[in-house]
């Protein structure tokens, strides 16, 4: 599977199983792979990242193999991508990042990220941002610049063997062209569920719709409607609010019970 450069995306519901299906996956890339190169499992929280870790131990007789990495995507990106690379593109080393409390007012909040950059320090809310800046190729950015951009994606490209991506609907615009670029090169499979979007309720869509389009790096996969753990009748409203093609169905015998409030 590693092997092919066609990345994948697969659209999962709640309760649909993402998290085994996905330990399956890594595992078995593992299993098939005939290099070195490390295997990266990125989620978006901490919790969730633990959950993938216990999952992928039930499966393979309770260990990780040293050649799959499981991080928090913010991990990743200060990790493989600002702190090596940092230096190289903009001129500055990042050496550690934080996520202190900013000022309201924009004109402070640029003024303490400017400070924190000077000591080589990076915010949290600027690490998908920066880290696009080192990877997407703008319309106008000289050769120069999409050249330090090439090199850095072939370093990449010789230490990852495959990027798996879960809950993606966390995501902003920035993190998601960064993997759309990465994609071309680097097997990615990335799973999410657009109706879960909360923070960026377009962007993880707006992804799948591209990713639909370009067939020469994405394969859409069929969507997976089926859930272990939601009650018929929650999904009888759920699904009135979202696509016909992502309504789910419930494997649960459990009929559940709904209640609402007037205020």
């Amino acid at each position: 599977m590693c092997e092919k450069l066609l990345s994948q995306v697969q659209i999962a519901g709640a309760g649909a199983g993402k998290t085994y299906s996905l330990a399956e996956k890594v595992l078995m890339c593992y299993e098939n792979k005939k290099d070195d190169k490390v295997i990266y499992v990125i989620t978006f929280t901490n919790d969730a990242k633990f959950n993938i870790l216990r999952r992928m131990c039930e499966l393979n007789n309770g260990q990780i193999p040293a050649n799959i990495c499981i991080e928090t995507v913010h991990s990743f990106l200060l990790n493989e991508l600002l702190y090596p690379f940092s230096k190289y593109y903009f001129g500055r080393a990042y050496s550690k990042a934080t996520s202190m409390k900013l000022p309201t007012k924009p004109q402070l909040q640029r003024y303490q990220i400017k400070k924190l950059n000077e000591i080589g320090i990076i915010h949290n809310s600027q690490v998908f941002n920066k880290a696009k800046q080192m990877i997407v190729c703008r319309k106008g950015e000289t050769n120069a610049v999409c050249n330090k951009k090439k090199t850095i994606i072939e370093y990449l490209q010789a230490s990852i063997g495959a990027l798996f991506i879960d809950e993606a609907q966390d995501l902003d615009e920035d993190a998601l062209a960064l993997f759309e670029t990465l994609a071309e090169s680097i097997y990615l499979y990335i799973v999410g569920d657009p109706k879960q979007a909360i923070k960026y309720p377009h962007a993880f869509r707006n992804f799948t719709e591209r990713a639909l389009q370009n067939k020469v790096v994405f394969q859409m996969l069929p969507f997976n409607t089926v859930t272990r753990r939601i009650p018929e009748c929650h999904l009888r409203i759920s699904n009135l609010f979202c696509p016909s093609s992502e309504e789910q169905t419930t494997i649960s015998d459990v009929e559940g019970k709904v209640f609402y409030m007037f205020r």
